[in-house]
């Protein structure tokens, strides 16, 4: 069997029943099962999260993996240990409360194979007053500058990345920020990166603000986002 085109990395953690809408997005993707892997790692959930992972393993088996472990605190953790797994060429990563448009995976992974991007960004937009910065969206961009343009406003972690340049860096999350943790792997894989592509012709990525907001990045207190900010200070400038 060949490996396939993409993985995309869940980490899961309490986020029912905003996982359901999740989950459906990225096996209803245009790409097809055979092109998809879909790694959901749940950091020890307490809801019923982890039961609906392995109904959707059940479900589509071959592409969609789930591995349980205790919980971590983060986000970074259960995505390091999606990485260790993934054999995808490219490798996504999308919250486990937000959803993808049904196009956005083959048209991501269509635009890194022609234009030989290792880093492609698909237009986000927030859902339910959740604020996404529109300014990298203007146009289509398939050479964007990290230092010229609106990316440093962007840096999520909710992008394409070729697999291979994050192995070759050994690109992976700080297990010990509970927030932020996605900004110095984004930074360091676009600094690493030979070229990075924007496309803002289609809503790629629906960025969801819950109910309750209790979304981590709403939830730290603001001494954890300093001390994550003064980290990432740090390895930009290393």
């Amino acid at each position: 069997m060949t490996d396939p085109d993409v993985t995309v990395v869940v980490a899961v953690y309490n986020t029912m029943p905003y996982l359901t809408e999740c989950l459906n997005s990225l096996v209803g993707q245009s790409i097809g099962l055979d092109r998809l892997e879909v790694i959901a790692v749940d950091d020890g959930s307490t809801d019923a999260s982890g039961d609906e992972l392995d109904r959707f393993a059940q479900r589509y088996p071959g592409t969609v993996k789930v591995v349980h472990q205790r919980n971590s605190g983060g986000p970074a953790a259960p995505s390091n240990r999606a990485l260790d797994i993934a054999t995808g060429r490219y490798v996504y990563f999308i919250g486990s409360d937000d959803h993808l448009g049904a196009e956005a995976l083959e048209r991501m992974v269509t635009c890194a194979d022609e234009h030989g991007s290792d880093v492609v960004v698909g237009k986000m937009v927030g859902t339910n007053g959740r604020y996404v910065h529109q300014k990298l969206y203007a146009k289509n961009d398939p050479d964007i500058s990290l230092y010229g343009s609106a990316l440093p406003f962007t840096l999520a972690n909710t992008k394409l990345f070729r697999r291979e340049l994050v192995e070759k860096h050994k690109l992976r999350f700080p297990e010990d920020l509970p927030v932020g943790s996605d900004q110095p792997f984004t930074i360091e894989a676009c600094v690493r990166a030979r070229k990075i592509s924007v496309l803002a012709d289609y809503t790629y990525y629906y960025a969801v603000k819950r109910g309750d907001a209790s979304n981590i990045t709403y939830r730290a207190d603001h001494l954890a986002r300093l001390r994550c900010t003064a980290r990432i200070m740090e390895h930009a400038a290393g």
